[in-house]
Order: C-alpha cells, then structure tokens, then sequence
C-alpha cells in the first residue's frame, strides 16, 4: 500500500535513475563503481530503500554529478522528516489523521490529485477504506479506530458535493488492479470510481499500461508515465501536470469494457493479481 513517504521514496528513486542513465552506466556497472553489491542500486532506484546522505554523494560522484547534491540531500531529509512526522500521526490514530486534513480541504478550490496504488481517500467506498486501514492497523500496531476512522473519511467525502470545488484526477491503472479487500469490496469501489466520473466537477483519467487495459474503458493517456515523463524532479506532482494536457484533451467514456456494471463480475474475481 502506498504512502506519501514510500510515493517520495519512490520519486528520489527515479531521480538517482535518471542520473545514472545520464552518465551512461547500467546498474551493475554503476553497483561494481562503488563496490555495492548490485542488489542496492535496485533498492535505491525502485524506492525499496531511503539512500543515506552518503549514499548519495557515492551515488553522484560515480555518475559525474556533484551538482545535484546538495539537493538531494535535502530531498533525504525531507523525506525523513516526512515519515517521523506520518508516523506521529499515525499513531494518534486513524481517525485524527482523516479529521486533520479536513480544514485545508475546505479551503482548496482545486484539487490535482494522482495516485499509483490505491484509490484516493475521497473516492473510497466505507468497505474500501476499511480493508486499508484494518492493514495499517496490522502493519503498524495502530490501536485499532477501524470504524472511527471510516466515519471520518466519509464525512471529509462532503467536499465532493458541497462549493464549487474541481477535482482533476490521474490514476495509474496499478490502482484498478491493486487487490483491497474482496472481489465485493473490489466491485463496489469499481462501481463507485464509475459514479464519481459522472459528477460535473470531476475530470478522471487513468495513464494505462499498454496491452492491460481490461478494466475501465475510461481516457487512456497517451505518452510515458511514471517517472518517465522528463520532468526534472520526479515527483508524483510532477508526473500529473506532464499528464494535464492528455487529461483535458481526452473524452470520458466511463463504461466497463466487458459490459455491465462492476456488480455483475464474477464473486471470484481476483482484481491485482496476475492470472
């Protein structure tokens, strides 16, 4: 499941990627430079691992790039800072973290959101959010506010129905396949991504992977995606403003390509799992 921390984790990952193609180097070329073993290089770049400050000054010596690095190690401590301050809201628990979001969302008029893993909070079912949130609970010894927490989420969803609020809206088609809770959970969540389409303010698309589009016959965005989009950063934030363009200029179809509702599949759909 992703988080704001492991998304920046996985954007500084595309950034060390980049430079060491800049330099023209592989990954085991680059692994053998600094006498890593090159199982590291591949943690580092996927965002399976934080780089210490001094990997990162390894990392751009190799590759020819001192430049960056005084960024990028601000980038690191950014993102350590991140994941201290997740973790003491997390452990104030589930439903604070779901309240405290609540006044900065009355105040935005525009929301740009783009997810790679899971469906963003606004557009949950109450069944989705609890099958995410009983995993934190488990994965980080969260004392357990399950239904707490899905109350709060339903009532931050206000924003969607209330002012004159815009939501553009980039899902990368992991978040279709990313398997929460059962094949029930997964439909109604279909169904429910199909509803939120439907609403005036809301402009959806999803940056497809090519040859899997078996889901959603919604906008396929045309182009790379996915720390591939030349933006000079990486980031998540990045990735969507490359994707606007496809975004505006594309039609919403918003139908199931196999036809019918989400709730007619099969109950032994087993959505984010390969066949």
């Amino acid at each position: 499941m992703s988080t704001p921390v492991q998304q920046a984790r996985e954007a500084l990952g595309g950034r060390l990627r980049e430079i060491r193609k800049d330099a023209g180097l592989t990954a085991r070329a680059l692994a053998v430079t600094m006498g890593w073993h090159f199982t590291k290089v591949s943690k580092l770049e996927n965002g399976a691992r934080s780089p210490s400050e001094e990997d990162i000054r390894t990392w751009c010596a190799a590759c020819g790039a001192a430049g960056q690095i005084p960024d990028l190690i601000a980038t690191v401590r950014h993102i350590e800072a991140m994941y201290h301050e997740y973790r003491r809201q997390m452990q104030a628990g589930l439903k604070h973290l779901q309240e405290s979001s609540v006044p900065l969302y009355e105040q935005t008029a525009l929301f740009r959101i783009y997810d790679n893993t899971v469906v963003p909070g606004l557009f949950t079912t109450a069944e989705y959010a609890a099958a995410l949130f009983r995993f934190w609970i488990g994965f980080m010894g969260l004392a357990d506010d399950v239904d707490a927490a899905v109350e709060a989420r339903m009532e931050r969803q206000r924003v969607l129905y209330t002012g004159e609020r815009r939501f553009h809206v980039v899902l990368e088609e992991q978040v279709l396949r990313t398997r929460v809770g059962d094949a029930d959970v997964m439909a109604g969540q279909l169904d429910r991504l199909l509803a939120v389409m439907s609403l005036p303010r809301v402009r959806y698309g999803r940056a497809a992977q090519p040859d899997t589009g078996k889901l959603l016959d919604v906008r396929r965005l045309a182009g790379p995606h996915r720390n591939r989009l030349g933006q000079p950063d990486h980031h998540p934030a990045a990735r969507y403003h490359a994707l606007r363009p496809c975004l505006r200029d594309a039609p919403a179809i918003g139908r199931l390509r196999a036809g019918g509702p989400a709730s007619r599949w099969p109950r032994d759909t087993r959505l984010g799992h390969s066949a």
